[in-house]
């Protein structure tokens, strides 16, 4: 059943958005980057197994690795996803515009592109429309792993696109399930996927949007087994 079930839904389609920086923004990007880059090689100086791991060219010992440096990288992808939540940022962010993520601009145009019926781009990099010319059928549902990304995306949105986003927390839980599901106007949501990733049914989403890596590939397939 549940094959059959599977077989019978559309065909997902996968795909990474890369983000520009503006010059300041690269500028704390990269200081962020060295500290953190000291930071691991202090760290293996006091761990032999961290050490041979780094240095190691086996690949079976990369996931392995990755659950070790992943602390230490956790502070570059806050940052992408919230510049303002950085110590650095307050000194050398001053422009109105740096303190915007640049994840957070992109996620408002994927949400524009999908309501003018964006499907995607072809290999030529031109835009690809739905046949009849409208909006892209479903829902778009946005994943973040932290709380504060979530609050930049919402709190920074556009009017016109804020107006139709619902910012779930898990204490308003039914409140956001319903409204997003029968809401016509309320055509996004966001939140931490810690909170939705189970329990709730989103075969009305079409499009899922994931702020920050999804480091567990269980965690990634259980997200995205609940969208139509």
């Amino acid at each position: 059943k549940r094959k059959e079930w599977a077989a019978a839904l559309p065909k997902s389609t996968e795909r990474f958005v890369f983000v520009d920086l503006t010059e300041q923004q690269r500028l704390v990007y990269t200081s962020i980057l060295e500290e953190t880059t000291e930071l691991i090689e202090q760290a293996a100086q006091k761990d032999p197994k961290l050490r041979a791991m780094m240095d190691s060219e086996d690949e079976s010992m990369e996931d392995a690795l990755e659950a070790k440096l992943r602390p230490y990288l956790a502070r570059l992808e806050r940052f992408l996803s919230n510049p303002e939540i950085d110590p650095l940022s307050e000194k050398l962010l001053t422009d109105p515009i740096d303190k915007v993520s640049p994840k957070a601009l992109k996620v408002y145009d994927i949400i524009r592109d999908h309501e003018q019926g964006v499907l995607g781009k072809d290999s030529k990099g031109d835009k690809v429309f739905t046949e009849d010319g409208g909006p892209v059928p479903g829902k778009i549902l946005i994943f973040t792993q932290y709380t504060a990304s979530a609050e930049h995306v919402f709190e920074n949105a556009p009017p016109d696109i804020r107006s139709r986003m619902i910012h779930y927390t898990a204490d308003q839980k039914e409140e956001c399930r319903v409204a997003f599901e029968t809401d016509p106007t309320k055509t996004v949501m966001i939140g931490v996927s810690s909170s939705m990733d189970t329990g709730l049914n989103f075969q009305h989403v079409s499009r899922l949007i994931r702020l920050e890596t999804v480091w567990t590939p269980g965690v990634l397939e259980q997200g995205n087994s609940q969208i139509g």
